[in-house]
């Protein structure tokens, strides 16, 4: 049990972060950067409640590729944003808030999507084991590094470049791919929902944008289909015909995920996540060290300002959006705070 003095310094510094928003934004702090204050434990639902979110829209509609297939070679399974967007769909309104405590950043990120999809997760019914539907919804951060280590300016944009081109006839067409230039490396966090329980639950692969698009921290594949078919060639997976690889023993309402983290080690797992989808909106909680295992990645230190891409996913190649304009972390130094 959290002390009462402590639990009280905990939501006194939640609160500021009001304080700090609508008092401040004049003089010392901005009102389009999110300010992550310390607090002394993991923020409770209480913290969260007080923090001031940063309020953004997320744009960029449904993607023009008909398949996931044809996503994961181009940017939107890179799960940033896209430089393929098509048109017509509406905005999706963001909410970011952010604590951090002497170990841990805590990152929550709430959006609005009517229908949660979560993939092709099992349920054992009639006998069987039966497979849901097949579109996963999705989260992409990728972070630009602190100011002054060349990510001013930076965005999505920056990153998505042409792969090839090819004409049909009297027109044009150009495939883009998500890669950094200059031989760059950017720290990248990929959410999915419903990823399971192979070796380690969670949903996040902690990666990194390079000069060749998205990889691991740790070579190979991150998740695997919990699918008896998978290893052949041309089944349907997640069909009638097919069955998980693993899953407890069947029984009414026992359920198994329909993709399996495969890969355990711990510098592509760091980031750890809490999900939740209630009254058409998605609450992600995202968490990570200050101090990453992996060398590569960012290093989260108060009083530093860091920005990132944000991209949402619904379905994955069914609709994608990001936010057009970098997201601003401010990991605020307690010393350092005034209300002079």
């Amino acid at each position: 049990m959290v002390p009462m003095n402590r639990l009280a310094g905990n939501l006194a510094r939640a609160a500021f972060v009001t304080v700090l928003a609508l008092t401040l934004w004049g003089c010392r702090a901005d009102s389009d950067k999110l300010y992550a204050m310390k607090v002394e434990t993991p923020p409770s639902v209480e913290m969260w409640r007080s923090a001031y979110p940063l309020r953004l829209e997320a744009s960029g509609g449904a993607t023009s590729l008909p398949s996931e297939s044809m996503v994961d070679s181009d940017s939107v399974h890179k799960v940033t944003a896209s430089c393929h967007h098509g048109t017509g769909a509406p905005t999706v309104k963001v909410e970011l808030r952010a604590f951090y405590t002497a170990e841990k950043l805590y990152l929550r990120v709430k959006w609005g999507d009517p229908t949660p999809d979560e993939g092709p997760n099992w349920t054992f019914a009639d006998g069987k084991y039966r497979a849901s539907g097949q579109v996963r919804d999705g989260l992409g951060i990728l972070w630009g590094g602190p100011q002054g280590e060349g990510a001013r300016g930076f965005n999505c944009m920056r990153s998505c470049h042409m792969d090839d081109w090819r004409m049909a006839g009297d027109r044009g067409f150009a495939d883009y791919m998500m890669r950094t230039p200059d031989q760059a490396r950017l720290d990248f966090w990929i959410w999915r929902a419903g990823r399971g329980d192979g070796i380690k639950a969670g949903g996040v692969e902690d990666g990194y944008l390079g000069p060749e698009g998205k990889e691991g921290d740790t070579p190979g594949e991150f998740e695997k289909p919990n699918s008896t078919l998978a290893a052949q060639e041309g089944c349907e997976l997640f069909g009638e015909g097919d069955q998980p690889l693993v899953a407890p023993e069947g029984g009414p309402g026992m359920t198994a995920p329909g993709y399996l983290i495969v890969d355990d080690s711990a510098g592509r797992n760091e980031v750890d996540a809490v999900a939740s989808h209630t009254d058409g909106q998605w609450v992600l909680t995202l968490s990570r060290d200050l101090t990453p295992l992996d060398l590569g990645d960012v290093v989260f230190t108060a009083g530093v300002e860091y920005q990132f891409g944000l991209a949402l996913l619904d379905g994955v190649a069914l609709d994608h959006n990001a936010v057009n304009m970098p997201v601003t972390l401010v990991v605020v130094d307690p010393d350092r705070i005034t209300t002079e």
